[in-house]
């Protein structure tokens, strides 16, 4: 590093080339823009000067105003009449001025700036207001960008004090803030793209390449060599701090939502500063140097050039990359080129149609890219893929970089949270999620029409426009999706289609049509212009993303009615359940998609199809769903209002039993009926499990499940069962078993043994005489409950009901059975079975007959058989009716078993016996 001499000459010709480049690159911005909008961003350095209540930006006669070494023009003073003719300008000296300079940067004055381009202005400050001071000076900013935006001119406006960049001091991110998570690359930035208009200048101008910047200016401001009240000290910028990168890279993937190709080379510009880390040549010294050797061309000068060049440098080894830098710094450009076409008249159009000759472009890659508004959903597919590719190049490297560094923790977890959250809903891929596709890249990529295939059973296809099935083979597909409703939501989130949109379907089943994609289509629009990204506003992504909506599309698959249709069956006699209607008990809820959006603005949508479809969508959304955000959309069905009322409440209580469940520690049983079946859902702390069932048989057995806990049964208003069993459900759980017998015509037998802990058993048995039946199962209770010692003397170890519903009138009456009625006939053996192991563990049983012993290590399997012969060369009767167990032993296999254990053991046993029994006598 020199200490070179401070030379009053070279002082005032660096301030005269700097000043001069000024000048420059303000009328080269200027002749962007109309002559009124010119006149008009004239004026800024006279509104921010002076307060009245006839110029625009005045808010009090104490707001902060008032420039340093500022005197207006001629010029300036012409257009003010135009502003306000009853206004007239007097001079006046001030106690102080509080804004001490005015500064335009960014791409401003470059090749850069397009006719969409908006101005940065910098207000520069050196006193640290109060509040309510700071508060009326940004309202000021505020109404003179309010002014300017009348007239088409978009002023962004933000308030610097001359520390900011050396105190770090906190501010908040905002849409056009960078917040507190960068200062040095905005300092580098502001030095090689500021506009000076006027005020102080930066000090930053006269300290020379190499030389310590706060060494350097001390001896120019201490030895007066220059005039402090000319000048600002914003500080040095001669390396960037490793904790900026990965907050600078998070910022501008989010500015990319929005201005992407901007912010594609932004990024690029970070990554090749933090590869030459910690040794970087950043671009504002290159700038500097350049204008200290002399340079005056203003291409060679043009920022953005500079960082074309710089980039194009690093990339000459990666022509995929390279290709896209220059087509993202075209299309930031925003001129139209035409190579046989020139316009002397406007320099930037000169300069980019120069850029593109030299790369090699040819006029019908130009058309293409100059068409870019008009693109189509197809070609902004595309171009956001290598949008998306480079943009998470750069920004996986910066935050690679951030961890080797050890930086990541460093930078303000508040509002990277907040950035971050805004990426992960506007680029992160996950399930469900629909992808939009047009960030900032065309202006309307919507479709007058559409044509949808279904290639196979859950791949369904977009192109675009209408075409014949003969095409489809030839044509490329814009997108691809598992169903017909995924397909729609998409076009409708990505705007491909309106509500004229016209469709072309081609499907296996002829329910997919023109008219079920309107229908669904106009749907959607309901939800989502409820729901518009208006209110995304910063502070949106400050709290996780919450639900707003939840769309449920019923019957988008299927008319669940098919079958019924074809056969000519419509009677729905009296069975108005939606989830076992008609005679058919058809469940006509059972498929449906859904669509929801949530705070972050992000839209989802699922689909759920079976017998299980509403337990998997209680699962997904428990925790998130309620009777405000759920909008159902019905087809097929009579009443929406019906449907949504059966279904909230079927959710809500599901909902409150699983939460029972975790509170009370209580095991509940929730059973339904379902498209003929049955359903049976277990509630435990806070758990969920559950079944279907085709036949009331097999779901009665299955209530004899988790016979270790006390179980309390809830059974749906539209369970479709016998009305007597529905009683015993639902009655008081006793202090004693109880044996409930339900005849049927034929000596034909429901059993149901309900235990104290309300769990439940179910048999069914035929061809055996009511008293036999009692006695049998009297001495298997006494039985078990003399082996476990809780039989007392002169008591009943099961309380007995009878209910013959061929005979009865009431049918949930059972009459109560005394124990003078039960008899056994003498035909009947008593047997017992002794639970062993065999050889490799499995519980097995020994039989016995009075003395007679079946051991099942001589017969295996064949024990049975054995027994069953003996048992019917000893009946009189010789029939061949059922042969009961009247006592198991399980002490062997099982500590404490529960009566259901015992009888579960005593149905298989009898079921091998009866099968046994049935080969022998035919």
């Amino acid at each position: 590093m020199t200490k070179q001499e401070i030379d009053p000459k070279q002082i005032k010709l660096i301030t005269s080339r700097f000043v001069q480049l000024s000048e420059a690159r303000l009328n080269r911005m200027l002749s962007g823009f109309s002559f009124s909008q010119s006149d008009y961003i004239k004026l800024l350095p006279f509104l921010f000067h002076v307060n009245h209540p006839l110029l625009p930006g005045y808010v009090d006669k104490s707001t902060p105003c008032g420039i340093p070494n500022y005197y207006p023009t001629a010029l300036e003073k012409k257009i003010l009449k135009t502003v306000s003719r009853s206004y007239k300008y007097q001079s006046r000296a001030y106690l102080k001025y509080d804004v001490v300079g005015l500064y335009l940067m960014g791409s401003t004055g470059t090749l850069a700036q397009s006719v969409r381009s908006d101005l940065d202005l910098w207000i520069c400050v050196t006193e640290h207001f109060d509040k309510p001071q700071l508060t009326k000076l940004q309202k000021k900013a505020g109404l003179i960008g309010e002014w300017l935006a009348g007239v088409g001119v978009e002023l962004n406006c933000f308030v610097v004090h001359k520390d900011d960049f050396a105190q770090r001091a906190s501010k908040s991110l905002s849409k056009e803030s960078c917040g507190d998570t960068q200062n040095y690359l905005l300092l580098d930035e502001f030095y090689r793209t500021a506009i000076w208009l006027c005020g102080r200048m930066p000090l930053w101008w006269l300290v020379p390449p190499g030389e310590d910047h706060s060494q350097y200016s001390k001896r120019l401001l201490t030895n007066k060599h220059v005039d402090f009240a000319d000048w600002l000290d914003f500080g040095e910028v001669s390396e960037i701090p490793a904790s900026e990168y990965f907050s600078a890279a998070l910022w501008q993937m989010y500015k990319a939502i929005e201005s992407p190709y901007k912010s594609s080379v932004k990024l690029l510009i970070l990554e090749i500063y933090a590869r030459h880390f910690p040794q970087t040549g950043l671009l504002s010294a290159n700038y500097k140097q350049l204008i200290y050797d002399g340079e005056d061309e203003l291409k060679k000068l043009d920022p953005y050039m500079m960082i074309l060049e710089y980039a194009e440098d690093f990339l000459k080894k990666q022509p995929q990359r390279l290709e896209f830098l220059r087509r993202a710094f075209y299309l930031k450009a925003g001129s139209k080129i035409q190579l046989n076409k020139q316009n002397k008249k406007n320099w930037r159009y000169q300069q980019l149609r120069e850029l593109v000759m030299h790369w090699g472009w040819k006029q019908s890659r130009l058309d293409y890219l100059n068409d870019r508004l008009n693109w189509k959903v197809d070609a902004v597919i595309k171009e956001r893929q290598d949008l998306v590719r480079e943009l998470t190049h750069s920004y996986h490297f910066l935050s690679n970089f951030a961890r080797v560094q050890g930086v990541r923790d460093q930078v303000s977890q508040n509002e990277l949270a907040s950035l971050g959250r805004k990426l992960y809903a506007v680029f992160e891929r996950r399930a469900s999620k629909i992808d939009r596709v047009n960030t900032g890249i065309a202006k309307d990529i919507t479709e007058a029409a559409i044509t949808i295939h279904q290639k196979a059973e859950n791949e369904w296809v977009l192109y675009l426009g209408l075409i014949t099935q003969k095409q489809l083979a030839i044509r490329p597909s814009a997108h691809t999706a598992n169903c017909f409703f995924d397909i729609l939501a998409w076009c409708v989130c990505n705007h491909v289609v309106t509500r004229k949109t016209n469709y072309k379907v081609y499907a296996k089943s002829s329910y997919f049509d023109h008219e079920l994609a309107q229908g669904i289509v106009k749907d959607l629009f309901s939800m989502v212009d409820l729901q518009k990204e208006s209110y995304l506003d910063d502070d949106t992504f400050q709290s996780p993303a919450k639900l707003i909506k939840l769309g449920i599309y019923l019957n988008t698959q299927q008319d669940p009615l098919t079958k019924e249709k074809k056969m000519d069956v419509y009677s729905i006699g009296g069975n108005s359940d939606f989830f076992n209607w008609g005679e058919s008990q058809v469940n006509m809820v059972e498929q449906f998609n859904t669509f929801c959006i949530n705070s972050w603005g992000e839209y989802s949508s699922k689909q759920y199809n079976g017998v299980f479809s509403w337990i998997d969508f209680f699962v997904d959304n428990r925790a998130i769903i309620n009777d405000d955000n759920m909008i159902f959309f019905c087809r097929g069905l009579p009443s929406t209002a019906k449907v949504q009322e059966r279904i909230t409440g079927l959710l809500g209580q599901w909902n409150r039993l699983i939460l029972n469940s975790e509170r009370k520690s209580k095991f509940y049983s929730f059973l339904m009926s379902m498209g003929g079946g049955f359903l049976k859902l277990d509630f435990t702390r806070n758990r969920l499990q559950f079944k279907n069932f085709k036949q009331t048989k097999r779901f009665l057995m299955a209530l004899s499940e988790r016979p270790k806990n006390d179980i309390n049964y809830v059974l749906d208003d539209n369970l479709i069962i016998s009305p007597a069993i529905k009683k015993i459900i639902n009655k008081p759980v006793a202090s004693e078993k109880n044996c409930y017998l339900i005849q049927h015509a034929g000596e034909r037998y429901d059993i149901i043994i309900k235990e104290p802990s309300g769990h439940l058993f179910y048999h069914q048995q035929q061809g055996i005489y009511l008293q036999n039946l009692i006695s049998h199962y009297q001495q298997f209770f006494d039985s078990i409950d003399r082996r476990s010692g809780f039989l007392q003397p002169e008591s009943s170890a099961c309380q007995f009901w009878h209910l013959d519903e061929s005979l009865s009138n009431d049918p949930g009456r059972f009459k109560r059975l005394k124990l003078s009625e039960r008899t056994i006939s003498e035909d009947y053996w008593l047997v017992q079975a002794i639970a062993t192991t065999d050889s490799e563990g499995k519980t097995c049983f020994d039989l016995y007959c009075g003395e007679t012993q079946y051991c099942y290590r001589d017969y295996g399997e064949l024990v049975f058989r054995k027994l069953a012969q003996f048992v019917l060369k000893k009946r009189k009767s010789k029939q061949r009716y059922p042969i009961f167990i009247t006592d198991i032993d399980l002490s062997l296999v099982q500590q404490e078993p529960t009566t259901i254990e015992y009888l579960q053991y005593k149905r298989v046993l009898e079921q091998k016996l009866q099968r046994a029994l049935t080969q022998i006598t035919k």
